[in-house]
């Protein structure tokens, strides 16, 4: 199995996008890459993506910058290793290009997940549609909110202490965020006994 998660930042909780990040985490038990990990808690690793499938991609930001996002996103989001372009249809464009790969890539193994979706993310494959970039069923479907699943609610960093004790992340960083929702996803998945986390732990403790 293979999770595709994203996360995006908007002018605004209801304002246009400016800056996505996007991850592929593979949650094989038998076949992670170990040359990938990434510590988290005090000494619990977990794989981080291969960097060819990560997507970092920001635009311009629209119209008068929202407060929230001026003191407590921007200074979070390192501009540095982002593919700029040149606005808000770009931004979709480009995304929407990447998860169709992602998605003929690894077909039925994928499954799509976001924190939080609506109306972030969600709006992000309304306003595709809109633009003609994908047909009436190139939506994910089904787009998996964790933030519906009960034990992980609206708090990642909340859950993921409880599993693991202290956890320290850039949060506001699209693809941090991303990241560490699909980490939360795997201890779901775990407590649900949907995978062996043990064998995850043996081969990452650090």
């Amino acid at each position: 199995m293979k999770i595709l998660s994203f996360d995006m930042e908007t002018n605004g909780l209801w304002g246009k996008a400016f800056a996505i990040g996007a991850v592929i985490l593979d949650v094989d038990e038998e076949k992670y890459p170990g040359e990938w990990y990434r510590v988290i808690g005090e000494d619990f690793a977990f794989p981080v993506p291969n960097p060819e499938e990560i997507l970092k991609v920001h635009c311009p930001i629209e119209g008068e910058i929202n407060s929230f996002v001026k003191e407590n996103v921007l200074p979070n989001i390192d501009f540095s290793g982002y593919k700029k372009v040149s606005d808000y249809k770009e931004l979709v464009r480009t995304f929407i290009e990447w998860y169709k790969e992602m998605k003929v890539k690894y077909n039925d193994e994928l499954k799509i997940i976001a924190h939080c979706a609506l109306p972030v993310e969600v709006k992000l494959f309304i306003d595709a549609h809109e633009f003609g970039m994908i047909g009436d069923f190139d939506h994910p479907f089904p787009l998996i909110d964790i933030a519906s699943l009960p034990e992980i609610g609206t708090s990642i960093d909340e859950y993921l202490k409880e599993k693991i004790g202290s956890v320290t992340y850039t949060q506001h960083d699209p693809v941090e965020d991303s990241l560490f929702a699909a980490y939360a996803y795997i201890f779901w998945l775990y407590d649900n006994s949907y995978i062996n986390i043990e064998l995850i732990a043996d081969t990452y403790w650090v």
